[in-house]
């Protein structure tokens, strides 16, 4: 994807966006004259961040607290504390982050679950109506940091929407449960039918009898309703504290609901977009600012930017033409430019850190410019073509047990299979001879039209040093090649972004690709058919598959086959949760080789074994690698 270059002399935008609000209160007046200019990062990062990005001219820290109770425990309050202290010290605004449904901390309390459009109960996931759940975790924890604002320096708070312990990230529409059709029916002055149709049929029957608009407008109503409650009683308890949602402009209903309920003219909603966070500022900037005005609500748009998505030389025109189109910039995630981040997969930067720094530095200093200069300013900085950035490949956890080829005397013949599709990272360790030369081909593969993301690969051997890499575009291949100046293992780490890719050894070289809890494997779409060794002693063992955004109810069909050729396992269906399929293996077929099939994977599928099993699976039952200790 390549954007094109947009002229930023645009003040009258600027000056739109201010006016469309009547006269916030004081505590917004940092936001509406300097914009917000903030880094995310995990609470327990260094306090030290803040310093350091008051130095380049930012104003605001979103630290995330992933398990934060009402009250807070000891160690969130000491570091919210902390963090409070750091922020006064050097005239920073802090605004933590807390979840809508992270995990165990927003335990459900009510038998009340939500139901999906299609039917399907989920067990994780609280029906989005659910007082019970908002009183307690929403409204108590916003009230409760409002009341400790002064006490620990906060300027706000910020709910993040993204449900990471629930079945699915976001509610994709109103939910269909018992509950929430009896209010309809109730608020609407009709009688419910009785019974209520089936769970399945809710929606369809909702359209047939033309109630599927007055349904959603209720739903949206009612989460509106719960917002205001929630905004009312903060800024009764602390008039000066801001409030803030993550992903506030996905286009839901729940979201429209706590857009409308959340914000007012004298406290205006922060409305923090991920949206943006691998496109940077486009014309969609300003289209989401009159959405929200159109609903109507009131919001003060905050584009998101993923720093890794971007080439450095990118960063500062970004950063300002965000800001300078709404009301301010967030950055994600700034533990990237912490001490040791470059060391982990997901966070390292594939440039050095002080270009970033530098890039933010020089964006602020011209936020300054137009700010001085009441919104009448034409920066040098242009919003120009770019490719997005590909992840920095690290290996500094790739560390594994010697490996040894399993010898199979009667490989299965199950037929031909596609090669699996893979995305994200799936560390490839091949076991080379000195001088003999490797090839593998890496190809990328386009998932929709819209990713434009190419791949690149890297080769390490075990003690981390790089010994090759390659990048290529969307839809090419190329060829790694190599030859091994020692005997020993190597490992081939590719990536695609939001693409996928495919991975061929086509030299004789013995291979396989991790599948434990802590690096399972995810395939998208097509996992073929891999193979793995079943060693002495292993009765019973099990697989576990999660997939992640699939078609309702259509997570992929799996089938586990013993060395005989026979079907000893089969699972298919909605694995929208972790889902175990335990496996017996028959008298003789233990140090033997095994075969996992998988078809109709309408997404991205994640796999791993239990902690009983070697974790590896290899493509080739004639080149398949394993723990040695586990080969005779």
């Amino acid at each position: 994807m390549r954007l094109g270059t947009l002229l930023l002399s645009a003040p009258l935008i600027l000056l739109a966006a201010n006016s469309a609000l009547a006269a916030p209160a004081s505590c917004y007046d940092w936001i509406v004259r300097d914009k917000l200019r903030g880094g995310y990062l995990a609470a327990g990062a260094p306090r030290s961040a803040a310093a350091d990005m008051k130095a380049i001219g930012m104003n605001a820290v979103l630290p995330k607290f992933g398990g934060l109770t009402c009250p807070p425990d000891e160690r969130n309050l000491a570091l919210l504390r902390e963090w409070g202290e750091a922020t006064q010290k050097v005239g920073m605004y802090l605004l933590p982050v807390f979840n809508f449904r992270g995990g165990e901390t927003e335990k459900i309390l009510s038998a009340r679950r939500e139901v999906t459009s299609g039917g399907q109960r989920m067990a994780k996931t609280p029906c989005p109506l659910d007082e019970q759940f908002w009183q307690a975790y929403i409204l108590g924890r916003a009230v409760d940091l409002a009341g400790r604002a002064k006490e620990l320096h906060l300027a706000g708070a910020i709910i993040d929407t993204e449900m990471y312990g629930a079945d699915h990230s976001l509610f994709s529409g109103a939910c269909y449960c018992d509950d929430c059709l009896r209010e309809f029916f109730a608020a609407s002055g009709q009688a419910a039918p009785q019974p209520l149709p089936a769970p399945e049929a809710r929606m369809a029957w909702l359209k047939e009898h033309q109630l599927s608009g007055p349904f959603e407008q209720w739903f949206v109503g009612r989460v509106k309703g719960l917002c205001v409650q929630i905004e009312t009683t903060v800024h009764e308890r602390n008039p000066d504290f801001v409030l803030g949602v993550l992903n506030l402009d996905i286009p839901l209903p729940f979201m429209r609901g706590m857009a409308q309920g959340l914000g007012t003219e004298t406290h205006p909603l922060l409305g923090f977009s991920e949206t943006t966070y691998p496109s940077g500022y486009t014309d969609y900037v300003d289209k989401q600012q009159q959405t929200f005005a159109a609903f109507p609500a009131q919001v003060l748009f905050v584009p998101g930017l993923w720093l890794a998505k971007f080439p450095s030389e990118n960063i500062a025109e970004q950063c300002y033409a965000c800001a300078q189109h709404s009301h301010g910039y967030w950055i994600y995630t700034f533990e990237s430019l912490v001490e040791g981040a470059r060391k982990r997969p997901g966070y390292a930067l594939r440039e050095p850190n002080e270009r970033y720094w530098a890039a933010m530095k020089q964006a602020n200093a011209e936020l300054d410019q137009l700010v001085a200069a009441g919104g009448k300013y034409e920066s040098v900085l242009r919003v120009r073509p770019y490719d997005p950035s590909l992840p920095a490949l690290v290996a500094g956890d790739l560390k594994c047990e010697p490996l040894a080829p399993v010898i199979e005397a009667q490989p299965l013949a199950l037929g031909p299979e596609a090669q699996p599709r893979l995305r994200y990272r799936n560390p490839l360790y091949l076991l080379c001879k000195g001088g003999e030369s490797v090839e593998v081909n890496v190809a990328n593969c386009q998932l929709n039209p819209n990713c434009r993301d190419g791949s690149q690969y890297a080769v390490f051997d075990l003690e981390g040093h790089r010994l090759l890499e390659g990048v290529m575009k969307v839809r090419e291949s190329a060829v790694a090649k190599w030859t091994p100046d020692r005997d020993g293992q190597y490992v081939l780490l590719a990536d695609s972004s939001l693409n996928g890719y495919q991975l061929q050894v086509v030299t004789k070289q013995p291979f396989a690709f991790r599948l434990t809890r802590k690096m399972p494997l995810t395939v998208q779409g097509i996992l073929g058919r891999v193979f793995f060794y079943v060693p002495a002693g292993v009765d019973t063992f099990s697989l576990f598959f999660k997939a992640t955004r699939q078609a309702a109810g259509r997570g992929g069909k799996l089938v586990v086959y013993s060395p005989d050729g026979q079907v000893a396992a089969r699972l298919a269906g909605d694995l929208g949760t972790p889902t175990e399929l335990p496996v017996t293996v028959p008298a003789g077929m233990q140090k033997r080789v095994w075969a996992l099939t998988g078809e109709d994977i309408t997404n991205d599928l994640t796999v791993w074994f239990s902690d009983n099993m070697p974790g590896y699976v290899g493509t080739d039952p004639a080149r398949l690698l394993t723990d040695a200790k586990f080969v005779p």
